[in-house]
């Protein structure tokens, strides 16, 4: 197995904060769309991947859905539109490109882990500030649900997927550096008690 590590400042046991490329929250975070459709398969009652399970059942306490069904009909809510129209293009005509041609900010990324992982401190002090440095591994926590930012990562995934798209533009914008909140072995209806959409 691989080893996964990532460094980030601890906040508390259970809690860091750290900055990665866009790319690493496409890499280790399931879409907010297969967890919707993996919680759809469980109401079926189909059978259903033990991991995907827990996260569909963590994301859908915290996150507005990207389809509603009415009338046995499925329609897209505002959340999916969005994601698919003004958010996407505010990626790559403002975001991809700031600072060097426009202006553009994201806020933090919410990245729930549902195991605890493991931490080695890094021996070093920056002034200023308060919290420890620390390495985590994750290499055996699987992939993350977002308890923020399912939006953001479903219109980074269509850029990356979109074959028309500007390949430099794409790049910088997979490459572009996005703040993270990571927690890790907190009891999902906590989470879900403090990350509602």
């Amino acid at each position: 197995m691989d080893v996964k590590t990532i460094t980030g400042w601890e906040n508390s046991d259970n809690h860091f904060t750290t900055v990665v490329p866009f790319k690493w929250i496409l890499d280790n975070c399931v879409s907010g769309l297969v967890l919707e459709q993996t919680a759809a398969d469980i109401a079926a009652g189909k059978d259903i991947d033990e991991k995907l399970r827990s996260l569909a059942l963590i994301r859908e306490d915290m996150q507005r859905p990207f389809h509603h069904t009415i009338g046995g009909r499925v329609t897209e809510t505002p959340k999916l539109r969005n994601a698919r129209g003004d958010l996407k293009r505010y990626l790559i005509d403002r975001f991809a490109d700031s600072p060097e041609r426009t202006w553009g900010v994201l806020p933090n990324f919410v990245v729930v882990f549902e195991s605890s992982l493991e931490s080695e401190p890094v021996p070093t002090q920056i002034r200023g500030l308060t919290e420890n440095l620390s390495v985590y591994d994750f290499s055996s926590a699987g992939r993350a649900a977002l308890a923020d930012g399912e939006s953001r990562h479903l219109a980074v995934e269509e850029i990356r997927d979109d074959l028309s798209a500007d390949l430099l533009l794409k790049d910088k914008l997979l490459e572009k550096r996005v703040t993270v909140d990571v927690y890790h072995g907190v009891d999902p209806k906590r989470l879900s008690d403090v990350f509602i959409d």
